[in-house]
């Protein structure tokens, strides 16, 4: 059975819109690399957390847990699966 994949383009405009919807809605731009640097931090908290109190990135945006975060963590769940070399791979 073929797998059926999007278009690049439809996907490209529904991540646009997804991006300007965010901003519009939020505030925020949509991006990973915030969620990650925010998960790295609620990490971080548990082994120091003064050391966390103390860096001046955590001081102005507080780990907490957002609808961006949720966002990538959803999407990072299910990455393996949409990737054929993962599907076989048991965690």
């Amino acid at each position: 059975m073929k797998a059926k994949y999007w278009s690049p383009y439809l996907a490209g405009a529904c991540a646009g819109l997804v991006l300007v919807l965010s901003v519009w809605f939020a505030g925020k731009y949509f991006g990973a690399s915030t969620s990650f640097v925010t998960s790295a931090g609620m990490i971080e908290k548990v082994f120091s957390e003064s050391h966390v109190a103390q860096t001046d990135y955590f001081v102005k945006s507080p780990q907490q847990i957002d609808w961006q975060w949720m966002f990538v963590q959803w999407g990072a769940d299910r990455f393996p699966a949409c990737v054929p070399e993962f599907r076989d791979i048991q965690i």
